[in-house]
């Protein structure tokens, strides 16, 4: 039984999307083995090249799933986004609301869209465990196009757009490519992408914090530590914020409430 060994660092390259064919980087042959793949590195073999007897070349390949392919920077300059969390006042949302303004769905919070018949222009999870739950569900994969995380230092799922993100104290992207801000925390991320894509106006559904999901279960003490990080960076934001529901978020001293032109 032969083994595949993972290729090192300077046998990888980056195909970028207009890219279809893979080759191999050495002779050039487009028909290498696919030997598997973690999250947009897939690694290949090729035969022509062998090292040694009975042992094939190795590379591998980085699928470049770079979030401005499908969402350019200022996309959605003087739009009013609709951002969906999964707290319990989300219940009684009628997403047709929303249509037809940019929206984005939080974790579960994809479903709210279904009994009207729609879908959200983005599914949004910075959380790891979610984000693999959600590959291997084919409801969601069906109801859901274009499927997003922030690039952080955790394990992304295959057909997931990656958005840019810089998690430091104080940071608040302008525009995408600066990175967005997450703060583990992936309502802040959505509304750091809305910001960030040019959003002149950002309405939060479902964003209760009060210390209890939209599932019922306990959540007072992460609960508190959104709060704080929502009101460290809500005077950066360049959108006006309308928090719907009763949130705690609707106290907070939202920026200067400008509108972009």
């Amino acid at each position: 039984m032969s083994h595949f060994h993972l290729p090192e660092p300077s046998r990888c390259h980056v195909v970028r999307r207009a890219r279809s064919i893979v080759t191999c980087p050495r002779c050039g042959d487009g028909r290498p083995r696919n030997q598997g793949s973690r999250g947009a590195r897939h690694y290949y073999s090729c035969r022509r090249c062998c090292e040694a007897p009975e042992v094939p070349f190795s590379f591998s390949v980085d699928e470049d799933r770079g979030l401005d392919a499908v969402l350019p920077e200022g996309c959605w300059r003087g739009e009013a986004v609709w951002i969906v969390g999964g707290g319990r006042s989300a219940k009684g949302w009628n997403p047709r609301e929303a249509w037809p303004s940019p929206t984005i769905a939080i974790n579960d919070a994809w479903r709210l869209f279904e009994p009207a018949g729609l879908t959200p222009t983005v599914s949004w999870s910075a959380d790891q465990l979610w984000l693999r739950d959600a590959a291997r569900d084919w409801d969601y994969r069906d109801a859901v196009a274009l499927r997003v995380a922030p690039g952080l230092d955790m394990a992304i799922p295959r057909g997931v757009w990656v958005a840019p993100a810089r998690d430091e104290p104080g940071h608040w992207p302008s525009r995408l490519a600066e990175g967005l801000r997450v703060a583990a925390c992936s309502g802040l991320g959505a509304l750091c992408l809305a910001d960030a894509l040019g959003a002149s106006r950002i309405v939060l559904v479902g964003h209760d914090l009060d210390g209890v999901t939209g599932q019922g279960h306990p959540a007072a003490a992460i609960h508190s530590v959104f709060l704080d990080r929502f009101r460290e960076i809500a005077p950066m934001v360049s959108a006006s914020v309308e928090v719907r529901g009763e949130s705690p978020l609707a106290s907070l001293p939202w920026g200067d409430r400008r509108v972009r032109l």
